[in-house]
């Protein structure tokens, strides 16, 4: 999915006056400009526009995704358990690490107000 597909992006206020800007650089030098020449606006933010589906969409597939990676580590840690050479004990730290990593980026990046 293209961005232009997802949604614009706006600069918006307080009071939710938005400003239609080219991309996510736009919206954001256009956020940090109003924030200094109107700060009794602010705050004033870049985002993202998407129809509700869309989003709606995006949250689910955000959520299976977090759950199979959680899946994943127990099968590592099975596996790590089993003898092996320090080679494939390094592959399957290094492998969780890795899967750790994701799962935190994945719930991180929520909507507020989200579940993962």
């Amino acid at each position: 999915m293209t961005e232009s597909q997802i949604g614009r992006w706006y600069m918006v206020n307080r009071d939710g006056m938005a400003t239609l800007c080219a991309d996510s650089e736009d919206a954001e030098k256009e956020a940090a400009d109003a924030q200094s020449v109107w700060p009794h606006m602010g705050p004033h933010r870049a985002v993202q526009l998407a129809p509700a589906g869309d989003m709606a969409k995006l949250k689910g597939q955000r959520a299976v995704l977090c759950s199979l990676l959680g899946e994943c580590l127990p099968v590592i840690d099975a596996l790590m358990q089993m003898p092996g050479d320090d080679d494939s004990d390094a592959r399957l730290n290094g492998l969780a690490g890795r899967i750790n990593d994701a799962r935190t980026a994945v719930q991180v990046e929520e909507l507020p107000g989200a579940t993962p």
